[in-house]
């Protein structure tokens, strides 16, 4: 079998889990970025109740995510091994850190709807939210790191994990307080929503650059890696593409929230601001699947 036909195969075997590392990093960057305005930010009650409310969109993108990448485990009784092993295991880490992060924000989600809100409490699923969605991105970035397979111990994929989280984060808590009633989204918070993503995408795509450079020439006794992904450059120009037409996108959603109408703006910015979001998934999920392609072992297998 030819590499690149054998490693497209494995990496469809593994697409669960790049749907999880393409939208997860980017859920958890969104609660961090939201727990700064719930924090130091001068809302309302009303807002902060709300903002509460939509929390549900970077809960159920990183639940999506997982639930993607539990099928990969085959049997449900397998998820029991896979805990057992939580600090042996990075995978195990990973799966453990994503659970505790996806309760204590389902829990801050579900209290939004309360009627009265204790203070300590609030403060407390705060502090313990921020530091679960730094551990869970932690791991997340380093579980690929297993000195077997060459191609994927490398620094250079853990910063790919933890930038991406910066091209989609700002753009779904942007979201949320675009769709919050009563939080004063000003332009000014969008277009530096915008700029962090954008200069994200941009040190992304250089990422991805330096590891054709440095990773595509490896090889062991059976496969050249860019024997086994041999569209990477031509996959990464039309990455390169899909970013700039979001952020076009985005534009045009930060135009229209200015506009005439506060029903018809609203819906449309929101409109393009999704579409925009989702073409930034795409681009990330592309590469993703190319990393999953890039499977070589230490050994003489793929």
């Amino acid at each position: 079998m030819a590499g690149a036909d054998l490693a497209f195969s494995n990496a469809l075997g593994e697409v669960t889990l790049a749907v999880f590392t393409s939208i997860a990093p980017s859920a958890v960057f969104a609660v961090l970025a939201l727990l700064v305005p719930l924090s130091f930010g001068r809302v309302s009650e009303g807002a902060r109740r709300e903002i509460r409310k939509n929390m549900w969109i970077p809960l159920l993108l990183c639940m999506v995510g997982l639930i993607a990448s539990a099928t990969h485990l085959g049997n449900p009784s397998n998820a029991l091994y896979v805990l057992s092993r939580v600090g042996a295991s990075p995978l195990s880490n990973e799966v453990f850190t994503a659970a505790g992060f996806l309760a204590l924000v389902a829990m801050y989600w579900l209290c939004g709807f309360m009627l009265q809100w204790h203070r300590g409490v609030d403060c407390a699923l705060r502090i313990g939210m921020c530091a679960m969605s730094v551990v869970f991105l932690a791991m997340m970035s380093v579980a690929y790191s297993v000195p077997t397979i060459r191609t994927w111990d490398s620094p250079l994929f853990v910063a790919t994990v933890l930038v991406s989280s910066c091209m989609g984060g700002p753009l779904i808590a942007l979201l949320v307080l675009w769709v919050s009633k009563g939080f004063e989204c000003s332009r000014r918070l969008a277009c530096w929503a915008c700029a962090v993503s954008a200069v994200a995408a941009l040190s992304w795509v250089v990422l991805h650059l330096i590891v054709g450079g440095g990773i595509l020439g490896m090889r062991n006794e059976v496969y050249v890696v860019s024997d086994l992904v041999p569209l990477y450059y031509p996959m990464l120009f039309v990455v390169s593409l899909l970013l700039c037409a979001s952020y076009v996108a985005l534009a045009f959603g930060i135009r229209a929230r200015g506009g005439e109408g506060a029903r018809r703006r609203s819906v449309k910015s929101v409109a393009l601001l999704s579409l925009s979001l989702s073409l930034v998934f795409v681009a990330i999920f592309a590469m993703r699947f190319s990393f999953y392609m890039m499977h070589l072992t230490v050994g003489v297998a793929v």
